[in-house]
């Protein structure tokens, strides 16, 4: 996502500071209650000692510890879905107003120059984009860095060595995830504008039935329909062939 799209998209979600700070909040709690689960389970393998020389009373107690750390962090989890969701469709239903707005506001030659089923594509599908790629990348995001924070100060805490090595693969890793998210984004882009070039000529010939059937356009539309499917079917191919 470019930079200035980006600071757009920032200052629609700033108009809902307080649930965005119970996003952050539920993302923090949820995930540290989370990352303290595995430390606890170590602690509960290490009280089996030998053979008939185990500790059950300390390990009954982890286990309830256990149960009671999962649960919080299920509550939280939860809340921060539903607090997702709400700063979500918030956004998005600000989006789709200012959109209707621009669009009553734009002159007709607009119209004329641009297929309907691509400007109806704008306001549906990649709208519905947005809402998805917030609902997923706000838990994400808060959810990640909370969780890879979380994790390495307890695994500095058990075993700094270990976690050297792994802070030494882990660059690999990003430019390995950079990559995919690189040619992921590139077809996605003609991916949208393949699925707005079929949604404008859809709504063309459809709005349009009268017209083609009157000069017996029927066979003619079809064949460019098929011809549309098939060249979006071999750009996909090809593509699929660039990626390992």
């Amino acid at each position: 996502m470019k930079r200035k799209t980006l600071g757009r998209l920032l200052k629609y979600l700033t108009r809902y500071r307080v649930i965005l700070t119970l996003v952050i909040a539920s993302a923090f709690l949820s995930n540290i209650f989370a990352v303290m689960g595995p430390m606890l389970t170590g602690k509960a393998i290490d009280q089996i000692i030998s053979v008939g020389n185990v500790n059950f009373s300390k390990i009954l107690n982890i286990m309830a510890m256990l149960g009671a750390i999962y649960l919080v962090s299920f509550l939280f989890q939860w809340f921060l879905s539903i607090c997702t969701n709400v700063i979500a469709n918030a956004t998005v239903k600000d989006i789709r107003e200012e959109v209707f707005n621009k669009i009553n506001a734009l002159p007709l030659k607009y119209y004329d120059q641009n297929a309907h089923g691509e400007i109806v594509n704008r306001l549906t599908n990649d709208i519905d984009f947005i809402s998805e790629g917030l609902i997923q990348g706000i838990t994400q995001l808060f959810s990640g860095v909370v969780a890879i924070l979380g994790a390495l100060f307890f695994m500095l805490k058990i075993s700094p060595i270990i976690t050297f090595v792994v802070l030494a693969i882990t660059p690999a890793s990003f430019l390995i995830s950079a990559f995919i998210a690189k040619m992921s984004a590139k077809m996605f882009r003609d991916q949208s504008r393949t699925l707005g070039e079929l949604n404008g000529y859809i709504s063309e010939m459809i709005s349009n039935q009268k017209i083609v059937k009157a000069f017996h356009y029927e066979s003619r539309t079809q064949a460019k329909l098929r011809k549309l499917i098939s060249d979006s079917m071999i750009q996909g191919e090809r593509r699929s062939f660039i990626l390992p």
